[in-house]
Order: C-alpha cells, then structure tokens, then sequence
C-alpha cells in the first residue's frame, strides 16, 4: 500500500538577495550529503589519464585501496574516457572470483562493483540492483568479517544514488528500486540492532522520497517495538527520516525523543539533527518553532547564526538580528554567518541603520586578527566597497577594494570571479576620485 506524500514544502526562507551576483542569502531545504568521501590520500592524482593500461593495472591490483579509490572515481566521473566503462566493467567484475564471498575484500570490491555497473551503461543497472541486493543481505557475515564500513560506504553510495528516480529522468521504470532499498534499510537496521552504527549515515530521505510506501515505516515500527532493540539515537532518528516523508508530525516526535541521546561532542550530527528538524517546522510553516530549533542549535555549536538571521527576516523581525550581531563579530565567528548576517542586513532592507550594522560586521571581520579564506575575504570587501560606492565615499572604498596585497585566486573559481569584481569597483573609486578636486 502506497501512503500519500506530502508535496514539497514552501522554503521558509526569504528569496535570495543580490548585489550583482554577489551574495546567496536564502538557504533552501537540503540534506546534508553525509556519504562517506575518499580520503585525500586516496585519490588518483590531479590529471590521471584513464586509458587501459592505468585501468588495467589499477584492476589487476583492485585490492590496494588506492587503486580501489582511482577506480571509483574513474566509474564517477562523466564523460568519455580513453578506455571505455562498459569495457573496464567486466574485468572488474571478473575479479570477484578472486576473493571469498562474505570476507571484507568481497564487501569492499562487491561495492564497487555495483557503483561502477550503475555508472557504466544503462543496461548493467540491472546487474548494480543484484550486486547491492547481494551485499545488503549480509549484514551478519559483514559484522563477523569486520566490514561494517565497506557495508556502509555501500548503503550511502546505493542511497545516494537516488535510484528512484531513473523512470522520473525518462531512463526507464526502476521496479527493483523499492525492493533493494528495502533490502538496504533491512540491513542498516541489522547492524543498528548490534550497535554497529556507520560513521556516515545513508541519505534514506534522497533514496526513498520516490518510493514512500509502507514497508519502510513499517521496518521501522518493528524496530522500534522490538524490546531487544537498543533505542539508540540513530534508531530514533532513522525513525524520523523515514516519517518525514510521510507524517511529519510523527517524524517530529521522533526527533524529540532522539535528542536526549545525541552525542554533545559530535557537532556535524548535532547540525544534521538540527537541521532536519528546522526543515521540518518549516515545512509545516511554524516558523516561531523553526526558529526555537535553530536557537538550541547555535546555542550548542555556536554557529548557525546566519540561518537564524535568515528566519528572523523572513518573519519580518529584523530588529531581532541585533540580538546576534555581537556573536558573528566575535574574532572565532563562522565566516558563513558572517556573510549571511551582514548580507541580510545590507540587502534585505532599505533602512540605513541596518546597512550601518553590516557595515559594523564586515569591516570587524576584516580588521580581526584571524585566518581568512580568500573567497570570503573577497566577498567582504565587494559588499563594503558597493556600499560605499553608493554612499559616494570614493576614498574608503579605495581603502577596502585594494586587494593588491592578497595572493591572486586560480581562474574559474568563486574567488577569482570575485576578485574581477572588486578590480571592477577598485577602479571606479580611483576614477571617481581623481575626479574629486580635494578628494572625499
């Protein structure tokens, strides 16, 4: 029985803010990504030419995990390669009869072998739903063989993959995806029930949104009822992921029941909890309770003050940013809520004091003794050189858009299209002021 999805929520945020494509200021609902990345050290080298011989000879020694990780990002990337996917595909897949079925190496190369039969032609996704089924069924031998992280990486690559909506792209109807997916939650649940939890969780919300039938709440509601299962906070929140996609005032419960339990030194859960439930309030357009939520958060964390900036303005209480303007120019101040605070501030309403109060943060961003990143930095000094341009004050915006001592970005990233538009207003400051018969 399929249960009746809520449409998509209406982002509680107000619209984005521009000052020529200079700031994104509204943050839209998202999961945050939580599959587990390839370690730096594993990944092929910047410019890694994947002809045969390199793919040959990565296959040949799959077992090393650096090849393992070169593989997987050569089955990831788009485009056409040297030597094509679907002709790797085979001899990678060859290579499972040389391990024993239920042991670590097999989980880890059973793995990737269904990632790459789903990246490598449309008509080996049927062998990817056989591989992931395979695996997913094993939760126990995967516990005994100490391969919890190879069965993990697994389930996130699967749940990321958003298989659902392969019929939705036009690429064909994809019965399996629902019965794999089961298998998948079957098997998280499994190692949840041995208090093996993954590092990382699998995204279920971007898996199972084309698929919101029973038989997910349903494995969640026997966990839950089941007296020798530990009720453990991922099992509470995986119980509120799967229900938000079908009752969202159960899913909220669920979330309630889970905090006493999320581990206070573990802040990228504690900001994935968090946020979560924000969305969730939004969603049922309760802003005053989004809001409480974002404020226990920032309260635990210390950051997140520009997403609570951003509810403030979407409730039309701008004075309420003031109440916050001291913790975003504290010198340890999150870069992200310093832009997001001093851009609502600036842009998101026609009031001079509030463009004096960006002012007031940027400019102690900007003289703090603290690391900036580039991009930011450079962000900054748009943003002050453009109010002060409009004020007229040629001479200090001179002063902030004279980036001659900053090391010049690589072309074609955000901070070298910003660095363009500080030269741009740099410019037009000197002009305006060798205009100016005795300056400002």
């Amino acid at each position: 029985m399929t249960m009746k999805r809520k449409g998509r929520p209406q982002n509680i945020n107000p619209p984005r803010l521009n000052i020529g494509s200079l700031l994104l200021v509204g943050v839209c609902w998202y999961w945050l990504s939580l599959s587990v990345g390839l370690a730096q050290e594993n990944r092929p080298e910047a410019g890694a030419i994947y002809d045969q011989p390199t793919i040959t000879q990565w296959i040949g020694n799959v077992g090393e995990p650096k090849n393992a990780a070169a593989l997987k990002e050569y089955f990831r990337g788009r485009g056409t390669p040297p030597y094509a996917k679907r002709d790797a595909y085979p001899l990678l897949k060859s290579k499972l009869v040389t391990v024993t079925e239920g042991s670590k190496p097999w989980f880890a190369l059973q793995s990737l072998v269904a990632f790459a039969a789903f990246r490598s032609a449309s008509n080996l996704r049927g062998e990817g739903y056989d591989c992931y089924k395979a695996l997913f069924n094993k939760s126990e031998e995967a516990i005994k063989a100490g391969a919890n992280e190879e069965f993990c990486q697994a389930l996130c690559d699967f749940t990321e993959m958003q298989v659902g909506s392969y019929g939705r792209l036009g690429y064909g109807v994809e019965q399996r995806a629902e019965e794999v997916l089961v298998k998948a939650l079957k098997g998280y649940l499994a190692l949840l029930k041995q208090n093996q939890a993954c590092t990382q969780e699998p995204n279920w919300i971007s898996a199972i949104y084309e698929h919101p039938t029973r038989e997910f709440t349903k494995l969640v509601d026997v966990a839950l009822q089941d007296a020798t299962f530990p009720k453990s906070y991922r099992l509470l929140k995986t119980a509120a992921v799967i229900y938000s996609l079908v009752n969202r005032e159960q899913a909220l419960k669920y979330f309630e029941a889970a905090k006493p339990l999320l581990p206070r030194d573990d802040v990228p859960l504690i900001e994935s909890h968090y946020r979560l439930v924000v969305n969730l309030w939004g969603w049922e357009r309760k802003l005053k309770e989004a809001i409480e939520a974002q404020k226990e958060l920032v309260a635990l964390v210390g950051r997140g003050y520009g997403k609570l900036a951003d509810m403030y303005a979407k409730a039309g209480n701008m004075a309420a940013i003031e109440s916050i303007l001291e913790k975003v120019k504290a010198p340890d101040a999150d870069e992200e809520d310093i832009k997001t605070v001093a851009s609502i501030l600036a842009f998101g309403s026609a009031e001079e004091k509030y463009h004096d109060q960006a002012l007031s943060v940027w400019l102690s961003y900007l003289k703090a003794p603290r690391r900036r990143d580039l991009t930011y930095e450079l962000i900054a000094r748009n943003s002050v050189g453009y109010i002060y341009l409009n004020r007229q004050d040629w001479k200090a915006a001179q002063e902030v858009l004279d980036v001659s001592q900053l090391p010049k970005p690589l072309p074609g990233t955000q901070a070298a299209d910003f660095y363009g538009f500080v030269q741009e207003k740099f410019a037009t400051a000197a002009k305006k002021l060798a205009a100016t018969p005795h300056g400002n």
